[in-house]
């Protein structure tokens, strides 16, 4: 296997990295647990876009190809009718929260292809936002998962991420379509 190197996407290497991102994301989510499509412009648009003007995006690459990608947004950056803004919108409502949302960033994407996962990437890929959004002045974080199945809900866990109990949004009232209609909601210190 190649040697994986992570990258921080910037509006310099954008362009170059665009394509490649989109694929790997519709490829990944596409798969189980999810069993989630997406058209390219949808990517482009509530992912891509956001991410790289208003938060941040981590690649990870083995011989320059894009193998994973990470994604991360402060919520305060989100606004009503955004990308994401279901999750600022589930959050803000919640009297509840453990940690004050508005101060959290939100850990929106994190996707290793198959053929490169339980190989420590999407741990560094979360390591690496943690770091991007300390350099922000963020000290929590929140993410979003399938409530059964997921990928990345184990990692989280390990990571020292908490559950917010009685908490879990209805994806398909939001027009998602996927294995799993819930999605549960974590949070952490970011460390």
């Amino acid at each position: 296997m190649p040697e994986i190197k992570f990258v921080q996407v910037t509006a310099d290497s954008s362009a170059h990295y665009q394509a490649e991102f989109i694929q790997v994301y519709k490829e990944v989510f596409a798969g189980p647990p999810y069993f989630e499509t997406y058209q390219s412009d949808e990517v482009l648009n509530w992912v891509w876009k956001p991410h790289l003007s208003k938060g941040c995006i981590f690649l990870a690459l083995a011989d320059e190809q894009v193998v994973g990608l990470s994604c991360s947004i402060p919520l305060k950056q989100i606004q009503a009718g955004e990308p994401n803004s279901d999750v600022r919108d589930s959050l803000s409502h919640n009297l509840k929260l453990p940690f004050s949302w508005i101060d959290a960033c939100y850990m929106s994407e994190v996707a290793v292809m198959s053929d490169y996962r339980q190989r420590g990437i999407g741990t560094e890929l979360i390591k690496q936002r943690w770091v991007w959004a300390k350099g922000q002045g963020i000290k929590t974080y929140v993410m979003r998962t399938a409530s059964e199945g997921s990928n990345s809900l184990g990692i989280y866990l390990k990571l020292g991420a908490k559950k917010i109990n009685g908490f879990c949004q209805d994806v398909s009232a939001i027009g998602v379509v996927s294995a799993s209609k819930c999605r549960i909601y974590l949070y952490g210190e970011i460390v």
